[in-house]
């Protein structure tokens, strides 16, 4: 009879679950193959990425839809690999889901909704929860969990079963302390580790506390030291080592960035933890510094519980004894580890301890840096109060069993209800978009059909424009929304991967490569070596969106096949990029020997008197190409000013044009040096400041390393001074260097004829190599 209540309750919380999945989001499950989560950004990049890994792609581990013509390990894309790699298989045996892939993913993302209530019911069940009380409270925490807002965007994160399951299991292994539960909590935390690093990192933190809480759980036996050693290496050490190697076997850039952007951003406040942050209840808060990234609202319900705790806690302080109990939060000893555990993550949510005046600290964390939203560890105290309050509010109902406690439980389920249905509301509005790009099967739209009319198999990959470039966490070229759609359907569509990056982490020196398209030409094209030289690319133009002068000159180069809509398409033959370099370099050989020009100092401009400021650190003539031999060197921690200047003669029109060389821009954190630009007045006195990254000023970037960095500063008078600073906040040490600064008004150009080279506005063209 008990086991026929207990499947009828587990059948039953199944089944409710299913129905509010359907209430909030049926519209979707209607026709989930046509749904896109998201119309755009990373939403739209994980699904293209997914259906490209699936139809496209020769092998399991790497792919080539982005990062052309280098490609990408499949573990740093956000594709899902594991379940895409899946049908990958199937598809090798005949059994094709290419064209049903993006249905079941969607169905699939829904379905873990239930499968995480499903492991929260029996969560709470093993706690000795009554069925109903335990149907309500598990159906409360899924439908409020912050996981619900990732299903716009980032998928990998919106498996909602992953911590109820990792709880689940630990639980299961707390209790029977059996082998094969350490087994099971391996594959969790290998598949967790394929699926998203957060997960591992969550799963890690409750292992680590989970057996340090141990030693102070004198009743249970969980064996010799020995086979509590056995038991952790198999549960954390194992999957990591065995993902670490799959991994390696699919990654082979070696110069991957070190420190993401982001950790000390992207993390969460208590206010939005622990506040009901844009509730009907609550429109009076408001704390613009939480990002939404470290929003995990707990509920008004485990609020209420977390602060008696707290009330608690502190009261048992006051006691002689509190050593003895001062962690017990309930009676039960795996809830109480499973609390401080959450409570550490929280912690860490808020960046703690480094914010502590410990921010330094931070760039010797190793691996750990890799996890840049902070925020997010938030989540695993969510689920973890929740289940806490849940069983502290009955178990204080047992005990007192009044009408009173029976009140608060009726309230405490209303309330959470309540805040659970505000946390979906709409949700499945939001979610049910559809691309008609992309439901347009047959390419018949007028944007489309341009695509009936070449053959991609002539084409080796896609150029967009506008251009973008965004994730070796060094240089965010962002292109814009609409150029990324239109790459990403062009891409789904042909089967051409994209030249252009929307990933993370991307090895530094294939984005040195690539970016060269973008920047500035100068003397050579060095991905070009990658290229397929007989087959040319397609350029994939959104016209309703403004592209810089080097992506119209661009243009110039290549040839217009068709134009649809608000497209046009374009064809460029690798060839076509040696002739930008040699025209370049003929026109500015043009204008060097031009008779126009008149030596002012050493060097040429079109005014005799033409005021500049040119500084080598060195001998200044001869002007030499070989930069850093002689150059500006100092201390990267420090504040470094590396040029303090007025332009005499300026005149009426004070806006010069800065630029200076700096290397090292094809390795980890140094294009985030901090770029400081202030204007002084004739006395030195600085009335104004603007602070950036170098990298946001690079106009051109050599093979070597080398950039350019040049931006315009507008002055109050002509007498005033230009004081340029660099400071790099992140890199643990290192030398600055910096080479051949110039300034010179707007408008006028600076030349010289050296050995071997022309020279203009501070860029070195080749004439005899």
């Amino acid at each position: 009879m008990n086991k026929l209540i207990k499947t009828a309750g587990f059948i039953g919380n199944l089944i409710i679950a299913t129905i509010i999945l359907v209430i909030i989001y049926g519209n979707i499950l209607k026709a989930p193959n046509n749904v896109y989560f998201s119309k755009g950004g990373d939403g739209l990049k994980s699904t293209y990425g997914s259906i490209y890994h699936l139809k496209y792609d020769d092998t399991y581990l790497k792919t080539d839809y982005m990062n052309y013509p280098y490609g990408e390990s499949v573990f740093y894309t956000g594709n899902q690999p594991f379940i895409i790699n899946t049908f990958k298989l199937l598809k090798s045996t005949g059994i094709d889901f290419s064209d049903q892939i993006l249905g079941i993913l969607n169905v699939w993302m829904l379905i873990s909704i239930v499968i995480g209530s499903v492991f929260l019911y029996l969560i709470l069940r093993k706690l000795k929860l009554p069925i109903i009380y335990s149907i309500i409270g598990a159906n409360i925490i899924t439908f409020l969990s912050p996981q619900l807002g990732r299903f716009g965007g980032h998928y990998n994160l919106a498996y909602l079963f992953f911590i109820p399951l990792m709880i689940y299991a630990l639980f299961r292994f707390y209790e029977s302390r059996k082998m094969i539960w350490s087994v099971i909590l391996a594959f969790i935390a290998l598949y967790a580790l394929g699926t998203h690093a957060y997960f591992f990192g969550f799963y890690g933190i409750m292992i680590a506390i989970f057996w340090v809480g141990t030693f102070f759980l004198k009743e249970q036996d969980f064996g010799s030291p020995l086979r509590k050693a056995i038991h952790f290496t198999i549960q954390l050490i194992v999957p990591f080592i065995l993902f670490q190697l799959l991994v390696g076997v699919s990654d082979h850039a070696i110069d991957r960035t070190s420190y993401p952007w982001g950790f000390f951003y992207y993390k969460a406040h208590p206010e939005g933890v622990l506040l009901p942050l844009g509730k009907p209840y609550a429109e009076f808060l408001h704390f613009k510094y939480v990002k939404w990234e470290g929003i995990a609202y707990i509920g008004l319900v485990s609020l209420c519980v977390f602060l008696v705790g707290i009330f608690q806690f502190f009261k048992k302080l006051s006691k002689r004894n509190f050593r003895k109990n001062i962690f017990q939060i309930s009676d039960n000893p795996f809830l109480n580890i499973l609390f401080w555990a959450s409570f550490a993550a929280l912690l860490f949510s808020f960046t703690m301890p480094f914010n502590l005046g410990l921010q330094k600290l931070w760039n010797y964390m190793g691996p750990l840096k890799q996890l840049r939203a902070a925020g997010r560890f938030a989540w695993l105290f969510f689920y973890a109060i929740n289940i806490v309050s849940l069983y502290v509010i009955w178990n204080w109902f047992l005990k007192k069993r009044k009408p009173l406690y029976l009140l608060i439980i009726v309230l405490a389920l209303s309330w959470g209800s309540y805040d659970a249905w505000l946390n979906v509301k709409g949700k499945g509005k939001w979610l049910n978009n559809h691309i008609e790009e992309l439901d347009d099967k047959a390419n018949n739209l007028p944007v489309n059909k341009w695509i009936q009319n070449i053959h991609p198999e002539n084409y080796q990959a896609i150029i967009p424009l506008p251009y973008f470039h965004v994730g070796s966490e060094n240089y965010w070229i962002n292109g814009s929304s609409k150029s990324k759609q239109s790459a990403f359907i062009a891409s789904m569509k042909t089967g051409l991967p994209l030249n252009g990056v929307l990933m993370s982490r991307t090895s530094m020196q294939q984005t040195l490569n690539n970016l060269q398209l973008y920047y500035e030409p100068c003397n050579e094209y060095v991905v070009k070596k990658e290229w397929i030289q007989d087959k040319p690319f397609l350029i994939v133009y959104n016209t309703k969106e403004a592209i810089s002068e080097n992506e119209k000159n661009l243009l110039k180069y290549a040839d217009k096949i068709e134009s649809a809509d608000y497209l046009d398409i374009y064809k460029i033959w690798p060839a076509a990029f040696d002739s930008i370099i040699a025209d370049q370099k003929q026109n500015i050989n043009s204008e060097i020997n031009s008779d126009s020009l008149f030596v002012n100092n050493q060097f040429l401009t079109a005014d005799s008197a033409g005021t500049y400021f040119h500084k080598s650190f060195g001998d200044e003539f001869p002007l030499q190409t070989e930069m850093g031999q002689k150059s500006y060197n100092g201390d990267i921690k420090k504040y470094n000013r590396i040029v303090e200047a007025a332009l005499p003669n300026l005149k009426d029109k004070p806006e010069c044009i800065v630029s200076f060389w700096i290397p090292n821009m094809n390795k980890d954190l140094y294009p985030r040096t901090s770029l400081i630009i202030s204007k002084a007045d004739s006395t030195g006195n600085i009335y104004k400041e603007n602070y950036t990254d170098v990298w946001r000023k690079i106009v051109l970037l050599e093979k070597n390393g080398w950039g350019l960095v040049e931006f315009p500063v507008q002055l109050n008078k002509a007498s005033d001074k230009i004081i340029i600073t660099l400071k790099n906040k992140l890199i643990t040490g290192g030398e600055l260097i910096v080479d051949e600064i110039l300034i010179r008004p707007s408008g006028t150009d600076i030349y010289y004829k050296g050995e071997g080279f022309n020279y203009k506005n501070n860029r070195f063209y080749y004439t005899s190599k």
